[in-house]
């Protein structure tokens, strides 16, 4: 498998998928952006069918039953992260609705202008919470960053105290190597969990049967447990690896095969109720 690489590489490669100029790859993700576009690019092959069935050793909740073909094989938690040297523990969040408090106004804390774990939030509570509590966040003024690695970095050197809602693998990775053991992540409840790594077999794969088996292992528990210790954390929910036990008894937001297709409308909803400028197809 090749690493395709962000947003904009991901749309280049469908563009070049539509195309046919596509010759040298047997997988592919499909992003959240484009599921549906990518999805309708994956060879006809019934993995779940194969998983129910016991013929592909993992989860048949990790297919997508719409295409039957796609796999999520990891997921991320949404956490906040802090600096606890700039943030006494009293004064943490317990909850999202804490960031609209009167001492977190004014660039106190950091937002993140790609909304993937707000958008995510909106499978559990509902768009009417998501987009009135984006305007709430918006209206709080805080540091609007693009991108884990520069937002937990800042966290971790001291420029910022706290991060509004990340994914958690980024901020342990981040936490990781931190020599000055200050950042910290934290769950809050209703927790986003957002499917990750969504794997398909493209049509016209060179080695299809090689590409089958490399998805079941990256599904399977010795896969999971790779994913876990160098993502890090970033196992799938449907798994029994560290996701599902650090998400286990918690009200979850759950963004699954049901409602996946809605992340690019949702995402644009938080973006506008951030009052931030997007670009049009």
């Amino acid at each position: 498998m090749q690493e395709i690489g962000g947003p904009e590489a991901l749309q280049r490669f469908l563009l070049e998928l539509k195309a046919g100029t596509v010759k040298d790859f047997d997988t592919s993700e499909a992003s959240s952006e484009f599921f549906l576009e990518f999805a309708a690019h994956a060879m006809r092959m019934d993995i779940l069918n194969m998983a129910q069935k016991g013929i592909l050793g993992f989860n048949p909740k990790m297919v997508d039953p719409e295409s039957r073909a796609v796999v999520s094989v990891a997921s991320s938690i949404c956490s906040i992260a802090y600096n606890k040297n700039r943030l006494a523990p009293n004064a943490v969040p317990d909850k999202w609705e804490d960031f609209l408090k009167p001492e977190f106004k004014g660039r106190k804390f950091i937002a993140d202008i790609r909304p993937q774990c707000m958008a995510s939030m909106m499978a559990g509570v509902g768009e009417e919470w998501v987009v009135k509590y984006a305007r709430q966040i918006k209206d709080q003024q805080p540091v609007w960053l693009r991108g884990n690695a520069r937002a937990m970095g800042a966290l971790a050197s001291g420029e910022q105290a706290l991060h509004q809602m990340t994914f958690y693998n980024s901020c342990v990775e981040a936490s990781r190597k931190d020599p000055t053991q200050s950042l910290v992540c934290k769950i809050l409840e209703p927790t986003p969990v957002y499917l990750r790594e969504n794997q398909f077999i493209l049509k016209g794969a060179p080695h299809p049967h090689a590409a089958l088996l490399f998805i079941e292992h990256m599904a399977s528990r010795e896969g999971q447990k790779v994913i876990d210790d160098f993502e890090p954390i970033k196992s799938s929910i449907y798994a029994d690896g560290e996701v599902s036990k650090l998400t286990k008894g918690k009200k979850l937001a759950v963004n699954d095969h049901r409602t996946f297709q809605n992340t690019p409308k949702w995402m644009n909803m938080v973006v506008d109720a951030y009052g931030l400028p997007r670009a049009e197809k």
